[in-house]
C-alpha cells in the first residue's frame, strides 16, 4: 500500500522518517580489490531522467562510473548551462527605465552633491 495520498502529502503514521539511505559506496580487499555502489533504484538513471536538463541525474552516473573506474580527477560539478532569458518590455516599461536611469537618478545625485557642497560652504 502507498503511504503517499494523492495530494502528495505524507501520512505521518505510514510514512518513515528520514534521513533514508539512497544509495551507498564501498571498496572491498579480496583476491582482486574493487569498489561497488549500491542504489535503491534505477528508475533515475533512465534515458528520459538523464535527458533532463534540469535533475543532474546525467552527471551523478558519470561521477558514479568515473569512481568506480578509480578516475577521480574526472569527478567534477559541471556548471549548468546558460538559459536564454529574453526581457520583454513595452513602450511604456523602455520609457520608464529610460527617464529612470538617465534622467532621475543622474539628477538625484548632482541634487545630493550639490546640497552636501552648499551645506560644507
Amino acid at each position: 500500500m502507498n503511504s503517499i495520498p494523492a495530494n502528495g502529502a505524507i501520512d505521518p503514521k505510514k510514512g518513515k522518517k528520514g534521513p533514508l539511505t539512497l544509495a551507498a559506496a564501498g571498496t572491498y580487499n579480496g583476491a582482486t580489490p574493487g569498489r561497488f555502489i549500491v542504489v535503491g533504484t534505477s528508475l533515475w538513471s533512465q534515458n528520459s531522467m538523464l535527458g533532463s536538463r534540469f535533475l543532474r541525474n546525467r552527471d551523478l552516473l558519470g561521477n558514479m562510473i568515473n569512481w568506480l573506474s578509480s578516475d577521480e580527477d574526472l569527478i567534477s560539478i559541471r556548471p549548468k548551462p546558460a538559459e536564454d532569458r529574453p526581457l520583454t518590455m513595452t513602450t511604456n516599461n523602455m520609457r520608464t527605465v529610460f527617464w529612470l536611469s538617465f534622467i532621475i537618478f543622474p539628477l538625484g545625485v548632482v541634487a545630493i552633491g550639490m546640497a552636501t557642497w552648499w551645506k560644507r560652504r
